[in-house]
């Protein structure tokens, strides 16, 4: 087991919404968390009266945004019909602190890093957001609207050069491929579905060609969030896995079969990586506590990552937790992700 150094989650708030519409709010309003009679008599009247108004008369919602880049506060503008950017509570966007925590230690100041499933670009504009940053970060988002998106916002940055954003999916094939969007306001639960002739078609390659044709010769992080489709991925990256030898954050969900699960492992045993699963714990009342889901506010907290390797059951039969985030580093580089998390 690996354990950081003390962080407060304070630390980790770098995006922030500094205005709301009456839309955002209804937004907020009716995504509270509810139950029982409370949920039916006012979550979703909420809900459909958001709905309502967005396809009548909000087509598109302007997002105003402040994202701490560089030591500074600087505004973003986004207009799109996508709510992915929109926290359910507060005015900060609550992305997985253990993901920047984790790449803000491990990315090195020169380093190459992979943001595969990019979505809008938060982690994309967080891996470059250190004064020093001086690598290269291809980003890769393959679902038309959300590209967009993404463009705008790396177009908004000085340091927009360090950024190659790519209107691309990556999988085990190259072609193209079918991808829809269950939930229309957000574009996180686009995924690929090829067994339909719905969708909109966008393009697909491996890693390891996109990686032989640019030529590329090293990747220190990748990002893998794509929605159930991260095996197709890393078969399309075994190469690179073997000869690059990248860190790479993974989500997990309970969706995926026992035989998918149990494939993920194999991959990452037969690339000789070892396997992790990022885990916070607190202070609380002079003990330490485990919070498996985020960090506990306005507290220390360290993180630990847990040596999955040989414990397939902790992915193949959990029943409650629905998304894990799974850490596969090199075994190599065991000790120099321990010192870098001190």
């Amino acid at each position: 087991m690996l354990i950081s150094s003390k962080i407060n989650t304070n630390d980790l708030v770098y995006f922030r919404h500094k205005q709301k519409s009456l839309l955002f709010k209804l937004y907020q309003f009716a995504w509270k968390p509810r139950f029982g009679l409370a949920r039916k008599h006012i979550t979703e009247p909420a809900m459909k009266l958001f709905f309502f108004l967005k396809k009548n008369l909000y087509k598109k919602e302007n997002f105003h945004v402040d994202v701490l880049y560089q030591g500074n506060w600087l505004p973003f503008q986004l207009e799109t019909t996508d709510f992915q950017c929109a926290p359910v509570k507060g005015d900060t966007l609550n992305i997985e602190p253990e993901l920047l925590f984790i790449l803000k230690k491990l990315l090195p100041s020169n380093g190459v890093f992979f943001d595969v499933g990019a979505n809008f670009g938060a982690v994309t504009l967080f891996a470059t957001s250190a004064a020093n940053f001086s690598g290269k970060v291809y980003s890769f988002e393959p679902f038309p609207p959300t590209f967009l998106n993404l463009q705008n916002i790396v177009n908004q940055i000085d340091k927009s050069s360090l950024i190659n954003a790519n209107h691309l999916a990556l999988s085990n094939y190259c072609g193209t491929a079918k991808m829809q969007c269950s939930i229309e306001i957000h574009s996180g639960y686009a995924t690929i579905k090829n067994e339909t002739d719905h969708g909109v078609e966008v393009p697909v390659s491996t890693l390891d060609k996109f990686v032989q044709d640019s030529a590329i010769d090293k990747i220190d992080f990748i990002k893998l969030d794509v929605e159930d489709h991260e095996l197709n991925v890393l078969e399309g990256a075994v190469d690179s896995l073997k000869k690059l030898r990248p860190i790479i954050y993974l989500e997990n969900s309970k969706n995926l079969s026992v035989d998918t699960q149990l494939k993920i492992i194999n991959l990452f045993n037969d690339a000789d990586y070892s396997l992790f699963l990022p885990t916070w714990i607190y202070s609380s009342q002079d003990a330490w506590r485990t919070k498996a889901y985020s960090p506990e506010k306005n507290t220390d907290n360290a993180l630990c990552l847990v040596d999955i390797s040989n414990y397939s059951d902790v992915l193949t039969k959990r029943t409650y937790i629905y998304y894990v985030n799974l850490l596969a580093v090199p075994k190599e580089k065991i000790e120099y992700v321990r010192q870098q998390l001190l």
